[in-house]
Formats: C-alpha cells, sequence, structure tokens
C-alpha cells in the first residue's frame, strides 16, 4: 500500500469514529506567564496543542483575564493578547504570534485584574492548515504590557477558555 492521501483518508480518526469538525474547547485555570520588563514587557506560556496530522482551522473564540499581585504592576495595567504558534521574543506581536488570534488589547485593568478579553480568530487565519504531521505543533498565548504599567519581571495568571473549530485532514 502507498503512502499517502489515499491511506490516510481510509484511517479512521478520532478512535474510529470519522469526523469532519471536531470542536475541542481548552480552559485554562491559573496558567503562570512569566512577562519580562521591557519597553513594552512581553511573555509567552504553552496554551494547547492539536493532534497530529494537517488541520484546517476553521475559526476560534474565547474569553481570558489576566491578573497578578505582583509589586512590579501597576493596578491598572493595560496591553495586549494574541494566541499563535510561536512565542514572543521580541516585544511585538506579529507573524506566527498571531496566526491564531491577532493581537488584542487587554483594556485597562482594576486593582490587578484585567477586564474579561474576548478573543477571536482573525478572518485571515480562519481556512489556514497547520502541518503537525510530527505532533510538535504548540499554540501559545503571547502577551505585552505597556510599558508605564511595568518595572520589573511579574508573573501573569490567565484564567479563561477558548473553543477551537478545526478538522483534521490526514498525517501522511
Amino acid at each position: 500500500m502507498t503512502k499517502g492521501v489515499r491511506r490516510s483518508e481510509r484511517r479512521p480518526l478520532a478512535g474510529g469514529k470519522r469526523q469532519n469538525f471536531i470542536r475541542q474547547k481548552f480552559e485554562f485555570k491559573d496558567l503562570e506567564i512569566t512577562v519580562a520588563d521591557g519597553a513594552p514587557g512581553f511573555g509567552s506560556a504553552a496554551l494547547f496543542k492539536l493532534p497530529e496530522g494537517n488541520v484546517l482551522i476553521h475559526g476560534a473564540a474565547g474569553y481570558v483575564r489576566l491578573s497578578s499581585s505582583d509589586a512590579q504592576l501597576t493596578a491598572t495595567f493595560d496591553g495586549d493578547i494574541s494566541i499563535g504558534t510561536g512565542s514572543d521574543a521580541d516585544g511585538s506581536l506579529s507573524g506566527s504570534e498571531i496566526n491564531l488570534v491577532a493581537s488584542t488589547s487587554l483594556g485597562a485593568a482594576t486593582s490587578k485584574v484585567s477586564p474579561v478579553v474576548r478573543l477571536v480568530s482573525a478572518t485571515a487565519n480562519n481556512g489556514v492548515i497547520h502541518d503537525n504531521t510530527a505532533n510538535d505543533l504548540q499554540f501559545y498565548v503571547n502577551v505585552l504590557i505597556d510599558d508605564a504599567a511595568i518595572s520589573g519581571e511579574v508573573d501573569l495568571l490567565l484564567n479563561g477558555h477558548m473553543e477551537v473549530l478545526y478538522t483534521v485532514l490526514g498525517d501522511d
């Protein structure tokens, strides 16, 4: 038997069931994100993985909230958040750092707790196939904190959930 699409199409997915669309909910409870001081402060944390194969993303939506008790962060901190296959290494949200959810404003926090932020995949990111045939594709949450709101390294806690709608198109 040859490898490729014909072989993949005959192989059952998800425990023997064929599924065209998969809707998966990822919940986050006190996920720690370490944010380095900078102009702006930035940090990333591994968020979730999708199954092995060529994964077609149809869309994603969710609600999250950030909080902290660190003294190096102002009570009314503000910044931006995104989700992508790349972690932020330079204090700018672009490229693979925003290829699921584009940069979204956090809004001003109250008593070091951000408002609930609605995260939605950008239209440009829907319909994109991610090559996860090596089963090593990781999605990251990326956070920027405005320079005036941070004076040293801080730990933020992420709470909320994301729902992702996708299809696995085969793994060979």
